[in-house]
């Protein structure tokens, strides 16, 4: 992923999430690492929230999505975390890393790293 980015650390959420009846029973802690692939030309030179990616904007819209959800697996929470910068936010590429504390009892976490790029970039 090279050119410019916008780097979210740690974000933290809370779906329902896993494959085990224990781990649907409550939410599950979830970090994400988001590297967004963005032009920042334009931001920079006019110093407008116009012309590059309200993060706040995005992280709440995830926030919701996460915390509204369901699924087995981190893969398919990754994935539609990344539909959802690709198609509602200007970023052409995300890279998303995603890490589940606790997952197992021998490790801190769990995790996968997804690179996703915009359809006709």
């Amino acid at each position: 992923m090279g050119g410019d980015q916008i780097i979210i650390s740690d974000f933290h959420v809370r779906p329902i999430i896993g494959v085990h009846e224990w781990e649907k029973s409550s939410p599950r802690d979830i970090y994400m690492t988001l590297y967004l692939g963005v032009n920042i030309s334009a931001a920079a030179e006019t110093d407008h929230l116009d012309h590059t990616v309200d993060y706040d904007e995005l992280t709440k819209t995830l926030k919701v999505f996460c915390e509204r959800s369901n699924f087995n697996l981190i893969e398919t929470l990754a994935q539609s975390c990344a539909d959802i910068i690709l198609t509602q936010f200007n970023v052409h590429e995300v890279l998303i890393r995603l890490e589940k504390p606790a997952a197992l009892d021998c490790s801190k976490s769990v995790g996968i790293q997804i690179h996703r790029v915009k359809p006709n970039v």
